[in-house]
C-alpha cells in the first residue's frame, strides 16, 4: 500500500495510515446484495478478490 499520497490541495504528504474508512466494511452485505447494492471498502482496493475472501480475513483478524 502506498505510504505517500498526493493531496490535490496541499501537495504530497506522508501518511502512516493506508485506509480511510468511515464505517466498518461489511463483506456479508456485499455477498447478500452484490457489488452494486452494497460495495465494501476492502474489495474496492483488492479488486482481484471477492467478498468471501474479505469476509474470511475479517473473521480471522476480528473473531466474534
Amino acid at each position: 500500500m502506498p505510504r505517500t499520497l498526493h493531496n490535490v490541495v496541499g501537495g504530497y504528504e506522508k501518511w502512516t495510515r493506508t485506509h480511510w474508512i468511515s464505517s466498518i466494511p461489511k463483506p456479508e452485505a456485499t455477498i447478500e446484495h452484490g457489488d452494486g447494492g452494497a460495495p465494501n471498502a476492502c474489495n474496492q482496493c483488492h479488486a482481484d478478490k471477492d467478498a468471501k475472501w474479505s469476509l474470511g480475513w475479517m473473521r480471522k483478524w476480528w473473531p466474534r
